[in-house]
């Protein structure tokens, strides 16, 4: 259980576990998170976007035992349930190679500076609650990691300046501006409510 402070209201979300089995009633587990760690290793996955709507995917448990005490076939996936007002997406850019090592993914990858949560990716109830500028999101802020070991590289931020209307990268001790564009290696992005763009 998270504990509650003005700080983590800022980017507590809860997602539901949903089990849907014959046989029986849907299972939903609700958990809170902070962060949401997207996995974008498949080739498919070339935007934020498309690694938000794998991590609700539907996924088949094979010879799952029901409340009756029969195996079937099930499926399992996960779906928003409350947004926060900042939402923190990690990506999982790094995989075990068949040595047990890290490898890095170096794909080309597409972050839009707006993003919606859409209705297929929430509980149903959740969808119908909230407004639809809860459900949309301005990016603001990224992390990015240069270098192609887990162990090691560099790391740098780019935040946008609501006072300079621009964006700015900080990279250790040095600040300039930088136009739009990221095409991977970033870990980490932060995307605020769309009407609360005043974080920075």
């Amino acid at each position: 259980m998270l504990e509650r402070s003005a700080i983590s209201d800022i980017f507590r979300g809860q997602v539901a576990y949903l089990l849907e089995c014959p046989g029986q009633k849907d299972s939903l587990t609700l958990q809170p998170f902070i962060t949401v760690q997207l996995d974008v290793q498949h080739q498919s996955v070339t935007s934020a976007q498309e690694a938000l709507r794998r991590f609700v995917a539907r996924e088949a448990v094979t010879n799952y035992t029901n409340s009756s005490k029969i195996k079937v076939d099930a499926t399992k996936r996960t779906l928003f349930d409350v947004l926060p007002k900042v939402l923190v997406l990690h990506f999982k850019w790094f995989k075990y190679d068949a040595k047990g090592g890290l490898l890095k993914n170096t794909k080309q990858f597409y972050l839009d500076e707006c993003l919606e949560i859409q209705d297929d990716l929430m509980t149903p109830h959740s969808s119908r609650r909230m407004a639809a500028h809860m459900k949309k999101y301005e990016l603001f802020a990224v992390v990015t990691h240069i270098g192609s070991q887990a162990v090691g590289g560099h790391y740098y931020t780019d935040a946008f300046h609501k006072g300079y209307m621009q964006w700015l990268r900080y990279d250790d001790e040095k600040i300039h501006k930088v136009c739009f564009l990221w095409d991977g290696g970033f870990i980490v992005c932060l995307v605020g409510w769309l009407i609360d763009r005043l974080f920075v």
